[in-house]
């Protein structure tokens, strides 16, 4: 029924599978394709249905973000670091590292953005997005994890910090938080399949 041309019809079956939990999670696969849609009002219920599902549905995500994104790597959202290509920015790694730290946030996400442009040639960025990974949170968290992912294989070391947000506590009755740690075990599990295909932390975190 998530298929059906009637949006009505589309959206009471997402809220179905919803109220299911992670018992639900044979309809992740079929969710997660729907994350296309076109239909705003149908999209949010999708999600809320993924967020619902849990890590169950990790798996069924990590297979859809397998091939290589498009150049919005960092996806939408505050604080992204798109939309400021004015603003005058490093050239260099060390230089795009150290804004990291930066009190501005709009220049710590640029510095994330570029960063995760630069793809597996900002593998020296490694340590600092890493060290990053722990004073960030909400949007922001997000992109650097996915920076990380977009760098490939050469950043390994960064799994450890990133396999966590894997798994989420999906009983949490803050809404805002729970889409948040969905946002960052959907930036996770790009990761570590764009670092490491091979490697069974998905899995783990969907039991």
């Amino acid at each position: 029924q998530l298929d059906e041309k009637d949006s009505n019809v589309r959206i009471a079956a997402a809220k179905e599978i919803a109220k299911l939990g992670a018992e639900g999670k044979l309809a992740a696969r079929a969710l997660v394709r729907n994350l296309r849609s076109q239909d705003p009002k149908f999209l949010e219920v999708v999600k809320d249905a993924l967020v619902a599902l849990g890590p169950p549905a990790i798996p069924a995500l990590a297979d859809a973000l397998m091939p290589p994104p498009s150049n919005d790597i960092i996806g939408a959202g505050p604080g992204s670091g798109k939309g400021e290509e004015n603003e005058e920015m490093p050239k260099d790694i060390p230089g795009l590292v150290e804004l990291l730290n930066d009190k501005d946030m709009r220049k710590r996400s640029r510095a994330v953005y570029l960063l995760a442009e630069m793809g597996p040639k900002a593998k020296e960025a490694v340590p600092g997005l890493v060290a990053a990974i722990q004073t960030s949170k909400g949007f922001a968290l997000g992109s650097i994890i996915r920076a990380l992912g977009a760098i490939g294989p050469d950043a390994k070391e960064a799994l450890s910090a990133i396999i966590p947000f894997l798994k989420y506590d999906r009983e949490t009755k803050d809404r805002m938080a729970l889409r948040f740690q969905w946002l960052n075990a959907e930036a996770a599990a790009y990761a570590v399949v764009q670092i490491d295909p091979k490697n069974n932390s998905i899995e783990d975190a969907a039991t």
